[in-house]
């Protein structure tokens, strides 16, 4: 079956053929795994970076930084948040849909911002949001828009090379039109996309 997109571009029309769909769900799944590992490791860093490590370098250079923040189980209790950034990626279709890099930064950072607007909301309501570390939270949204970003570029990437993330395009239209998608093609690797002809 190579019934697929088309994406008309000036003089160039790319056919898009379909994508295998069981590689298709291994980059998928392979994306949603490495996005938990990622949310999970920035929060516990983030946990350990306030809880332990910044007490005592303050403490080291005569300064004292309150000790407040509750004990890990504390926060293991509300594990299911994490679950909340995937829900929200493909509703904006950033597991199934070939951004430009900039173009999936920006809609890591939507998906970002509403899971944690979404977090906040939810210690707020529930009475909550004085038992956890606001920093811990600012830490962990920023990392997160910085470390999610760079880990997908280079797990597609990787796909793009074992030729499980990629589409054989045709391109169509003036030669030197062609030749222009063709090298934006090129330039943008990660988006998988093969020209055949």
């Amino acid at each position: 079956n190579c019934s697929g997109a088309i994406l008309k571009t000036g003089a160039v029309v790319l056919r898009f053929p379909a994508m295998f769909r069981p590689k298709k769900a291994a980059c998928v799944i392979a994306l949603v795994l490495a996005d938990l590992v990622v949310l999970w490791t920035i929060w516990y860093f983030n946990y350990w970076l306030r809880k332990d490590f910044l007490p005592e370098a303050f403490n080291t250079i005569g300064l004292s930084l309150p000790q407040n923040t509750p004990e890990w189980q504390h926060y293991w209790q509300y594990y299911y948040f994490i679950f909340l950034w995937p829900l929200i990626f493909m509703y904006l279709g950033i597991y199934t849909k070939r951004y430009l890099f900039w173009d999936e930064v920006k809609q890591v950072l939507k998906g970002t911002t509403a899971v944690f607007l979404t977090i906040i909301a939810l210690l707020f309501m529930t009475k909550q949001s004085r038992e956890y570390s606001r920093s811990i939270l600012v830490y962990s949204y920023l990392m997160t828009l910085i470390a999610l970003p760079a880990v997908r570029l280079g797990l597609k990437s990787y796909f793009v090379r074992i030729r499980w993330w990629t589409k054989n395009v045709v391109i169509l239209g003036a030669a030197k039109t062609g030749e222009l998608v063709a090298q934006g093609l090129d330039r943008h690797a990660y988006l998988g996309y093969l020209p055949v002809g």
